[in-house]
């Protein structure tokens, strides 16, 4: 009996020792893939940054960082560029937490931002296209003129189709006087009405059928 029972502490030890070994593996894992993530997530602030210094020049907070850290994704607010040197990144996000700091016009802009990056970063397809949804809201005339600038710099040293649906009646007549396009390059739909059998558009492009 006796030695039934040292047989079974020895597989009992045995197997905490693996589960020790299992929870030392998990937790390296999960540090590299913080590590690639957060790789990734620097080089995604860098294209962030630029394009939101370029629609909001006048932010105070002009660095933005993401960090994944903990299982959760951190958007810090500089006024430069540093490293983040507190560990505590919970009193680091209250502090200059995005969602805490930022008006909804800035939050627009970082919104923005991000989506910029990641369509101009990403590599999963070969199309040049961008669509955005009605992305002036909240945006002052500064902001709005600047993001006309980035759309144009899209166009134009980018090569991307753009695609943007806004409520914003005068947009069109904007983006049309502000940028160099030809008008052969630029279509304008207006919806005037719809139901559940049609809908009434009015447009400046025209079918060849």
């Amino acid at each position: 009996m006796l030695i039934h029972i040292n047989e079974l502490n020895i597989k009992l030890d045995e197997n905490n020792n693996l589960l020790d070994q299992i929870d030392l593996f998990l937790k390296g894992h999960k540090r590299v893939q913080t590590s690639l993530l957060n790789k990734y997530l620097e080089e995604q602030s860098k294209n962030i940054n630029y394009y939101f210094k370029q629609i909001s020049p006048h932010a105070f907070y002009k660095k933005i960082k993401l960090v994944a850290a903990k299982g959760e994704l951190y958007i810090l607010l500089m006024e430069q560029d540093g490293e983040i040197i507190n560990d505590d990144l919970e009193e680091l996000k209250q502090e200059v937490n995005a969602s805490l700091t930022f008006s909804a016009a800035q939050s627009t802009i970082l919104a923005l931002s991000v989506f910029l990056s990641l369509n101009t970063t990403h590599s999963w397809s070969d199309l040049k296209i961008l669509g955005i949804d009605d992305p002036f809201q909240n945006l002052d005339d500064v902001n709005i003129y600047s993001f006309v600038d980035v759309i144009g710099t899209l166009i134009n040293r980018n090569q991307k189709q753009i695609f943007l649906s806004t409520h914003n009646n005068d947009f069109f007549k904007l983006i049309n006087s502000k940028l160099n396009i030809e008008d052969n390059e630029i279509g304008n739909i207006t919806f005037l009405s719809y139901n559940k059998d049609k809908m009434l558009i009015s447009s400046n492009v025209h079918s060849s059928k």
